[in-house]
């Protein structure tokens, strides 16, 4: 009777612990995603310490076109965002950085307003506050790049998602 109701005890912190770690959702997509016209890929040549090779690949004929979508833009009391993305025929290498390319792999690009935040090896993307000082709304755009950091693309366009965030 007295293990019961320790275990018991337990189950309950467990169930409480889970569910106080839920968070509320901004914005969230099911469904159609709307769409946001490509802009060209940002340039990093205000942070020479960034500078990467920029050229384009295009995907392979023979391979599944890639695609990433936001599908959550989480904020949080301080200012930043927490950011989910979903990919499709896209594998994240972050061990085959600075390799030669593969098709379908690689790692994502985050920017805000144009200004790079970094890359990217997961899922879930944490933006500090500091990108969102200024008044909104501001565009976070998530790319999918190769191993050498330039832009996969489809029909000579970045895939790439972007979303409005206030």
């Amino acid at each position: 009777m007295y293990t019961h109701s320790i275990v018991a005890g337990l189950v309950g912190i467990v169930f409480g612990a889970v569910a106080a770690t839920q968070l509320p959702t901004l914005v969230s997509y099911t469904g159609d995603v709307p769409t946001v016209e490509p802009t060209p890929a940002p340039t990093d040549q205000s942070n020479p310490g960034m500078a990467m090779r920029r050229e384009p690949i295009p995907v392979r004929d023979d391979a599944p076109v890639p695609n990433v979508a936001i599908v959550e833009t989480i904020p949080d009391m301080m200012g930043a965002y927490t950011v989910r993305v979903a990919l499709e025929n896209f594998t994240i290498t972050p061990e085959k950085i600075d390799q030669t390319p593969v098709p379908n792999e690689g790692h994502l690009h985050v920017y805000v307003d144009g200004e790079k935040v970094g890359r990217e090896y997961a899922e879930w993307i944490y933006i500090p506050a500091s990108y969102f000082s200024d008044e909104g709304p501001h565009r976070i755009t998530v790319s999918l790049n190769a191993n050498t950091h330039a832009a996969w693309t489809f029909a000579d366009t970045p895939i790439e998602a972007v979303v409005a965030v206030e």
